[in-house]
């Protein structure tokens, strides 16, 4: 097949020959690579044998939507430098009706009188002019009956299917249960995602009525996939969105791996839920958006993120199982975590408690002191990347900005909000860089608010680099003095006045965490305490309930202890609510 270089001249066409054994016509679809007045000359995948041959040339006029015709004769047949692809020469002249050869080919005719549905089409809109011929020449029209089943769920792809009228139903077996998903009708194309993923086909295609369709095989699919640019971009584009689509999602195997929902969507990248198919265990796989799949540097670093996280195993890093390409769509096979992460978290329960602060940063701590010791610097620690599953254990997330210790960049990579100042400056960074971001975002999880608050990214760089971070006890008064001196070392501006490492900022955090516990790792009663009563009858139970509770969680982020015990006063029966 040609490349997706083309001229003005180039085309496609029908040549019209003598067949050399029965004396019938047959039409072969060729490609123009180029064509003057007098001469022509043509791609085909038939090879000639006598020569020169009479012919007449029916070529498309792709702007006025026609076929116009000349006459001709081929002079020359030659192997092109694609095997299996020939050259011929053709020299032109005058139209003599007489001469005419006229087409008997049904297939053929067939496909020349449909040809502004194959142009309606996003696929061959896409293809560039003198490649049509390589698809139309592969073409099959097939017809199926109302209840015809097209294809067969668990079977793997062996061809695309044009709807050119009628359509047809997707239908996915699920526990022996039939779900349609979808339906498909003129102008869509069904058969797409098994060949895009080499996977076995996820659901059953069943004609719903009487369907005209054309199909594509499975070897010309792939070889055009493969060669041309755009229409790898358009299939990429196409496969995300059906992935994205609305419904149910068909079970698409990618690998050993299987996807069952979408679960989130990103600006790089959209994840699903899915599952090992042989060992039953969850997992998340992140599809890297189309777009970025097509640009080949941005795609290498999302893959040098996998690479660099499955090296870790670490209780508070997410971790890494696999990576699965399929025509330039990548998928990455992660830990699935079920939980939040701290930025949501932030803007559903306001500021977090002393204790949780001490207790998340704590973990975190002890995730960068593993990475560190690797020589690899995160680069983008905020609440954001930091994952909190349901038992209270935080993960570390997205290493999109990882590097090497030492490492230094042009241009500023990172999160201006959290970026430290030898990021700002290009200078080069390493473990105390992340210690500098962990001390924003434990003043974030702190107070509730960024140290620096302006929208103005030059001020805001500015802050940074000639502004110490404001006292977190201005904010939150019952900070301990001991959280607030971890908060203000870890971000100042001189790495040498930070922390040496993790491992020391770790040490201070077990110690402010066993204060506050106390020495047997219990929580510390205060000595003070509150008694309150509050009478309700029966009906106003609920709405007492949710009023404790709310008073509850604003007692937790003070960090203070509450026990709520009800009292049945007709029956002299105690029985505890819930503790904060």
């Amino acid at each position: 097949m040609v490349s997706n270089s083309e001229n003005s001249n180039s085309g496609l066409a029908v040549i019209v020959l003598q067949s050399e054994i029965s004396g019938k016509t047959i039409g072969r679809v060729v490609g123009i690579d180029s064509m003057t007045s007098s001469e022509m000359v043509l791609k085909t995948d038939y090879s000639l044998s006598k020569l020169p041959t009479e012919t007449t040339i029916h070529i498309y006029d792709f702007e006025n939507k026609r076929w116009d015709m000349q006459e001709g004769v081929i002079v020359s047949c030659q192997q092109s430098d694609n095997p299996g692809n020939f050259i011929l020469q053709v020299n032109i002249h005058p139209l003599e009706l007489d001469k005419e050869m006229f087409l008997t080919d049904a297939r053929i005719l067939q496909i020349m009188e449909q040809m502004d549905f194959f142009m309606s089409l996003k696929f061959f809109q896409l293809l560039p002019h003198n490649t049509i011929w390589a698809v139309l020449s592969h073409l099959a029209p097939v017809t199926f009956h109302e209840g015809d089943k097209i294809m067969t769920q668990g079977v793997k792809g062996d061809g695309v299917y044009f709807i050119e009228s009628g359509g047809c139903y997707i239908i996915v077996e699920k526990d022996g249960e039939p779900i349609l998903q979808a339906t498909r009708r003129k102008g869509d194309m069904v058969g797409v995602m098994a060949l895009l993923t080499d996977e076995p086909r996820p659901a059953n295609i069943v004609a719903a009525t009487h369907s005209q369709m054309w199909r594509l095989s499975r070897n010309c699919f792939t070889l055009l996939i493969e060669e041309q640019y755009e229409l790898r971009e358009f299939f990429i584009s196409f496969a995300c969105e059906r992935l994205e689509s609305d419904g149910v999602l068909a079970d698409l195997a990618i690998g050993k791996y299987m996807i069952d929902h979408k679960i989130g969507y990103g600006a790089w990248a959209t994840v699903y839920h899915g599952h090992h198919m042989s060992l039953g265990r969850d997992v998340a796989i992140k599809l890297l958006h189309h777009e970025m799949a097509l640009d080949e540097e941005f795609c290498q670093r999302f893959v040098d993120e996998a690479k660099i996280i499955a090296k870790m195993q670490h209780k508070n890093i997410i971790n890494i199982y696999d990576v699965e390409y399929r025509f330039n769509m990548l998928f990455i096979i992660m830990e699935y975590l079920d939980g939040l992460p701290l930025d949501i978290m932030i803007k559903k329960k306001g500021r977090f408690s002393v204790p949780e602060v001490i207790d998340i940063i704590r973990q975190v701590c002890s995730g960068l002191a593993y990475a560190h010791k690797r020589s690899i610097v995160h680069q983008d620690i905020k609440p954001d990347n930091l994952f909190m599953l349901k038992n209270g254990t935080v993960k570390i997330i997205d290493f999109g900005l990882a590097c090497p210790f030492g490492s230094e960049h042009i241009e500023m990579e990172g999160t201006l909000q959290y970026m430290s100042p030898e990021q700002i400056e290009s200078y080069p960074v390493d473990g105390r860089t992340d210690l500098y971001g962990l001390g924003i975002t434990a003043f974030h999880l702190l107070t509730g608010r960024l140290p620096y608050l302006d929208d103005d990214l030059a001020a805001l760089r500015e802050m940074h680099l000639t502004q110490d971070i404001p006292d977190p006890r201005k904010f939150v008064k019952e900070t301990p003095p001991g959280l607030a001196e971890f908060i203000k070392t870890c971000c100042r501006r001189n790495p040498e006045e930070r922390y040496k490492d993790a491992d020391a900022a770790l040490k201070v955090l077990e110690r402010l965490d066993i204060e506050k516990k106390g020495a047997h790792g219990r929580p510390v009663i205060p000595h003070n305490m509150v008694s309150l009563y509050l009478f309700h009858e029966d009906e106003q139970k609920e709405e007492v309930t949710r009023l404790l509770e709310e008073f509850a969680d604003k007692v937790r982020t003070l960090g203070m202890n509450l026990k709520l015990v009800e009292f049945d006063l007709s029956e002299a029966k105690e029985s505890s609510i819930f503790s904060a």
